[in-house]
């Protein structure tokens, strides 16, 4: 997120165009040059676009540090920046849904589906299976789901095909700048609480604000999921700016103020 009081444009970018054949060193890099036949305006181009880019026109192949210095740079830069949730993210949620399932079951009761002779599911049930997928009542009607259960790759992917909607509301709706951990922290509180639910559009409105702090705490407050908001709000308090504004600062994944400041002591000197 972006430092305040730092000169920002639009939507908190601090420039506008990389400049044509000016060699531009990108930040964290001491050897990744641009050098291009035209000006690329950063406005209208994706992240996507601007690390190809450059890929494409540095004098040698970057190594895995370089490329990581050009995407965190082009995310801050770029006017069309599309998060994605990391794998990080990914494997918090899996392990916010309970873990892998690879049978349906009742979430009510825990206990798995048994089958009729047409792999019908019996009964009546919360049904589940996967990362935490609540069947639908298509897939209930159509078996799509019988006694063979799921594959751990097919239940990832079912899991982020759910998470889209999330992961695409997010992106939608914040307007400044923020790490990849927080974008993971809002993601797991939308897929989880809603992505039209009140509490997060208050909470987009603090992050839209810079008022980072407040947004982590009230994720923390949100909810009957108490376990789960103070990780998602740890997660969140783990990104460097979202402690900026109040002069905290990040130890670890702690949101802290800094200490106030002590006089030192005299060393004892002669008596008088």
């Amino acid at each position: 997120m972006q430092e305040e009081g730092a000169d920002t444009g639009p939507k908190g970018k601090t420039d506008n165009s990389i400049p044509a054949q000016s060699g531009t060193k990108i930040p964290e890099s001491n050897r990744i040059e641009c050098h291009q036949t035209k000006s690329l305006p950063i406005e209208n181009n994706s992240v996507k676009d601007l690390i190809d880019n450059i890929k494409q026109n540095a004098p040698t192949k970057l190594s895995d540090d370089e490329v990581k210095s050009v995407t965190d740079w082009a995310k801050k830069n770029s006017s069309n920046v599309e998060y994605e949730l990391s794998q990080k993210g990914i494997d918090f949620i899996k392990e916010s849904e309970g873990g892998f399932k690879d049978k349906v079951y009742d979430a009510n009761s825990g206990k798995n589906a048994t089958f009729d002779k047409e792999g019908k599911i019996i009964g009546k049930g919360d049904w589940t299976i996967g990362y935490g997928h609540k069947l639908t009542a298509s897939e209930i009607s159509n078996k799509t789901y019988n006694s063979n259960g799921i594959t751990e790759k097919a239940a990832e992917k079912l899991l982020l095909g759910n998470a889209k909607s999330s992961i695409d509301r997010i992106n939608k709706l914040v307007t400044s700048p923020i790490s990849q951990n927080q974008f993971d922290a809002l993601v797991s509180f939308a897929f989880q609480q809603g992505n039209y639910n009140k509490s997060l559009t208050n909470i987009i409105g603090l992050v839209n604000s810079s008022k980072f702090a407040e947004a982590a705490e009230m994720i923390k407050n949100t909810g009957n999921k108490k376990s789960r908001r103070e990780s998602e709000s740890e997660i969140a308090r783990s990104g460097n700016n979202w402690c900026g504004i109040s002069g905290g600062r990040a130890v670890g994944s702690v949101c802290r103020e800094p200490s106030p400041r002590r006089p030192r002591p005299r060393p004892p000197g002669p008596p008088p």
